[in-house]
């Protein structure tokens, strides 16, 4: 009777005692681990063909959309995309784009209103950091500046929030 690993990941582990045979090891081993590791599939038609009754935790990654997604016992989630379609960023009067490919990505629109905090220049602004509400219209708002006090760069880089 084999046993599991340690980690609580009920991966088999056939024992000494077990009876030869080693396509019932092999396969033991690919079927556990593989429901465990980020599956790939051409799409998400290709994934509910074969995975008819996924287990929450299960990652797969999709082809065609460019998307690793996470199931999460009721619904598959979106992680992260690919390389989707890019569209630079507008900018409001005063600003202008660094040269460091500021892009945001179309797909990159939230299912609601979502705020995170951003760094800013302190020169000409009272603060180093601001919030950011990254809008449902794709809109990206600055908030907490006031007049005659407007930082000269703000920073976006390593922001993220959640679809």
């Amino acid at each position: 009777m084999p046993t599991t690993d340690n980690y609580g990941q009920w991966v088999p582990i056939t024992l000494l005692t077990d009876g030869p045979n080693a396509n019932t090891l092999a396969s033991g081993i690919v079927q556990a681990l593989a429901q465990r590791s980020v599956m790939r599939f051409s799409s998400g038609s290709a994934r509910a063909a074969t995975l008819t009754a996924p287990v929450g935790g299960m990652v797969a990654w999709l082809d065609d959309a460019r998307r690793l997604e996470l199931y999460d016992g009721a619904v598959w989630l979106t992680l992260t995309y690919g390389a989707p379609g890019w569209t630079t960023l507008g900018l409001v009067s005063g600003y202008s784009h660094d040269g460091n490919s500021s892009f945001l990505p179309t797909t990159a629109r939230p299912s609601s209103l979502r705020t995170v905090p951003i760094g800013c220049s302190v020169a000409s602004s009272d603060s180093p950091t601001l919030k950011l509400d990254a809008q449902v219209s794709g809109d990206l708002q600055i908030v907490g500046t006031q007049a005659g006090r407007t930082p000269p760069w703000v920073s976006l880089n390593g922001v993220m929030y959640s679809l």
